[in-house]
């Protein structure tokens, strides 16, 4: 964790007066925004660095992904730039992509709302040889979620499972990943070994990092499972399976999560550092858990789906803790900002319900100025994988498309449904939904590509 009042003066308020390259700006604000003039030659920055600030993440992992992550790596640039280098201040670049903000050292107003933070680093660029004016401006740490850029057509996405990750793969290869945002079931977190297991999370985000083994669905592409026979012989169970790469993530965010950081700024942490540059963020901080009511007793997702293969009778599903939970910082702002809102063709029971029993969630979906097109997971009578037909039953939604359309009436205001169930139609439109069709099953890239260009079209669609 970097200290700043360490690397500077221990006076109530720290500062320190330093030439200011280019370069070391980026590097102390990469996750912070800088609103600063172009073309100050010879200029100098004085940082007056508050002490709130020293703990706070978004400081403490600027720069390189974890390079700037200590006192000994900072100093170095400090001296370097005492010692000369370039004196230019110019806009500095995020990660991504030169940020669009009023050049006038104040930020618009869409992104004064997203700026909003705690933590806030001062900056004053003076000219030198007695320049008249002073340009004053603040750096102030991100949001978990990102900054917006002005002329974007931001999508939101609720999405969770492998029905989500296959069309995620299409999605991507039609829109920017940074014109995403996905809000994401976490009803299926578990603990392994000890471990804080995000399933939805961790598929989606390796989905966008280019990593997900798409054969199997899940986990990381051409990962070994060594830890997971040594844990065998240890005794521990091992019906949950983890890769070993898998695990490296799972480590970091019990790790973090111990520290004390929300599971938004947490699956923020990862993101970055596996440059997804879509937003990717959990339904809520707070735990919501889904239970499966059996003929063989209570149980966890993971255990019903996996352990028990989805074999048992179900007699109902229950989210554990929703009714508690509060949407995680930015969901709410991604529904209101979106320009469209896709509901992903995943399981209505146990991937988008529990996002949907966060309190305001689905109250905000209904508010939503933007289109929203659901896509049904279900092609005549049966799942396209999964339980999510059982599961639909055992809940009273007949398994077909008209029962896609009555789980998801008055939240969508569309419905994009396959090709051969035209038929259901005029029942489904009665509901008060918009009726699209197309073929839905995904059987490969390409027509996972054309599936997301159609539900695009149909999200936007004024006929």
């Amino acid at each position: 964790m970097v200290h700043p009042q360490d690397l500077l003066s221990q006076a109530s308020e720290e500062r320190s007066i330093v030439p200011m390259s280019h370069r070391l700006l980026k590097l102390l604000v990469k996750g912070a925004v800088a609103f600063l003039h172009l073309g100050i030659n010879d200029g100098r920055v004085e940082v007056l660095l508050r002490r709130e600030v020293a703990e706070d993440e978004g400081f403490a992992h600027t720069g390189r992904q974890g390079d700037l992550s200590g006192r000994r790596s900072l100093e170095p640039l400090l001296r370097e730039q005492r010692d000369g280098g370039p004196d230019d201040l110019l806009t500095p670049i995020l990660g991504r992509e030169t940020s669009r903000f009023d050049r006038r050292c104040r930020p618009c107003a869409h992104d004064r709302r997203l700026l909003e933070s705690k933590y806030i680093l001062t900056t004053r660029a003076r000219l030198s040889q007695g320049g008249a004016r002073a340009v004053e401006s603040s750096l102030v740490t991100l949001p978990p979620w990102g900054l917006a850029r002005e002329e974007e057509k931001m999508i939101a996405m609720l999405a969770g499972g492998t029905g989500a990750a296959r069309f995620l793969r299409g999605l991507l290869a039609v829109i920017p990943q940074q014109d995403l945002t996905l809000i994401v079931n976490t009803g299926d977190d578990t603990e392994v070994w000890g471990l804080h297991i995000s399933p939805d999370l961790d598929t989606l985000m390796y989905q966008l990092a280019g990593l997900l083994d798409e054969a199997r669905g899940w986990g990381v592409r051409a990962d070994t499972f060594a830890c997971l026979a040594m844990m065998g012989l240890y005794g521990e169970p091992t019906w949950f399976k983890l890769g070993d790469r898998d695990v490296a993530t799972h480590l970091v965010r019990t790790q973090l999560l111990r520290e004390g950081r929300s599971l938004t700024e947490v699956t923020a942490t990862l993101c970055r550092c596996l440059d997804v540059r879509a937003r990717v963020l959990p339904m809520s901080d707070d735990p919501v858990r889904t239970r499966i009511r059996t003929s063989v007793g209570v149980l966890a997702f993971q255990e019903f789906f996996v352990r028990e293969r989805w074999q048992p009778e179900v007699t109902g599903v229950e989210y554990w803790g929703h009714e508690r939970a509060r949407p995680a910082p930015g969901v709410i702002e991604a529904i209101c900002d979106a320009q469209g809102i896709l509901i992903a063709p995943s399981n209505p029971i146990t991937s988008i319900g529990p996002i949907l029993a966060v309190p305001g969630l689905r109250e905000a979906l209904k508010r939503a100025s933007a289109p929203v097109l659901a896509i049904s997971p279900i092609i005549g009578t049966e799942a396209v994988s999964g339980p999510a037909g059982k599961l639909m039953r055992a809940c009273g939604y007949e398994v077909s498309p008209l029962g896609v359309a009555r789980f998801y009436a008055g939240i969508a205001d569309r419905l994009l449904i396959d090709e051969r169930d035209v038929g259901w139609r005029e029942a489904i439109e009665h509901l008060g939904l918009r009726v699209f069709t197309a073929p839905l099953l995904m059987s490969d890239r390409e027509a996972a590509v054309r599936l997301a260009q159609v539900a695009l079209a149909c999200l936007h669609s004024e006929a």
